[in-house]
């Protein structure tokens, strides 16, 4: 448990306040986690999970709402609109492409004020984060984000990031105690990437009125979505390797991998530069050495062991149990101010300033 954290009512329903502006952070902000099959239970917020998570997801946003993360959002639209009109069954846009400014931005103050829920949960081992429809309709105007999806995060990489974490906090020697700190900020990294793959996907729904947008389950991603976006910004979409002499909780070796499955292994110092302030680092991210081939991977025994791509993976998804969860009344939202969670991502201590939210 974290023992410093804060938590009071904020005393009104934002949703039904037109108009009202929040302090910049994370907000309407809740985490489920499954229990057993079907059976979602609230984390808590005064858990090292809830923290860690919170602050991934806010790095994988403010890399969106960066100059060149709304260029590139824009650029996604105008890409998947041009996709789906030109399908067998096209899609009629309801909006103006000529407005794709508007929406970016729509979406992305939405998401920052109204962010969908989170669970976690057993996925493919491989699979970090996924993204599942919600049971509500939405309108290119007025849009709420957890009306259209859930992002779901892999349990197992969850608590790898807070054993590390933890074993930080009881480390004692300075030198021991700064690679566990930059081991963990690797973690938040993976799972900010994982995040801004999974609202590239919710925002292709947001565009298409919740119209079947995602990833179908068990089948090649959309052409239009997560990948195309870290590739557009990082010049490459995330893949997480590791070799034959990797043991315990490591959060692997992190390469981009471009469009020929070459991989490119990602400047470990820009990765702590990246963590300690998104809206400042300029993508995309600098790789250091030669690529490697998918052959040259397999002779050095270099393995892939995650990914914020879902090609081809089933994903052990509850429909019914999330849209239930989606829709419950009870449970219970935060708000997470942007300056906590950005201090918070530097150093490794307990804690995280919450504010609890009046349904």
């Amino acid at each position: 448990m974290n023992g410093a954290y804060l938590t009071h009512t904020s005393g009104a329903d934002h949703r039904e306040r037109r108009g009202y502006q929040r302090m910049y952070g994370l907000h309407h902000f809740s985490i489920a986690t499954l229990i057993r099959e079907a059976e979602y239970h609230p984390l808590p917020p005064d858990t090292e999970a809830f923290s860690s998570l919170a602050i991934a997801i806010h790095l994988g946003l403010e890399t969106l709402e960066t100059r060149s993360g709304r260029r590139a959002l824009h650029d996604l639209g105008h890409a998947f609109i041009a996709e789906r009109e030109e399908r067998p069954q096209r899609m009629i846009f309801a909006g103006s492409a000529t407005r794709m400014n508007r929406y970016v931005s729509h979406f992305l103050d939405r998401v920052r004020n109204y962010f969908p829920l989170v669970a976690v949960q057993k996925e493919n081992d491989a699979v970090i984060a996924s993204i599942s429809p919600g049971a509500g309709d939405t309108t290119l105007e007025d849009f709420y984000p957890e009306d259209v999806g859930m992002l779901t995060y892999n349990g197992d990489w969850v608590h790898a990031m807070v054993k590390t974490h933890e074993d930080c906090l009881r480390e004692t020697g300075p030198q021991e105690r700064q690679d566990l700190l930059e081991k963990w900020q690797h973690f938040l990294f993976i799972f900010a990437c994982a995040t801004l793959h999974q609202l590239a996907h919710l925002f292709t729904s947001y565009l298409s009125l919740g119209q079947s947008s995602f990833p179908p389950l068990g089948s090649n991603e959309a052409v239009i979505g997560g990948c195309w976006l870290e590739e557009r910004l990082y010049g490459g979409f995330l893949g997480i390797y590791a070799d034959a002499d990797q043991v315990g909780d490591m959060p692997g070796m992190l390469f981009l991998m471009d469009e020929d499955a070459v991989a490119h292994r990602i400047d470990p110092r820009a990765i702590a530069q990246f963590v300690n302030d998104p809206r400042q680092f300029k993508l995309p991210f600098p790789c250091v050495g030669p690529g490697m081939t998918l052959a040259e991977r397999k002779a050095l025994g270099i393995r892939r062991i995650g990914s914020t791509s879902t090609r081809g993976v089933a994903l052990p998804h509850n429909a019914r149990a999330m849209r239930e969860l989606i829709a419950a009344p009870e449970l219970p939202r935060y708000s997470v101010t942007g300056t906590a969670l950005r201090t918070r991502a530097t150093r490794a201590v307990q804690g995280l300033w919450i504010i609890k939210e009046d349904r």
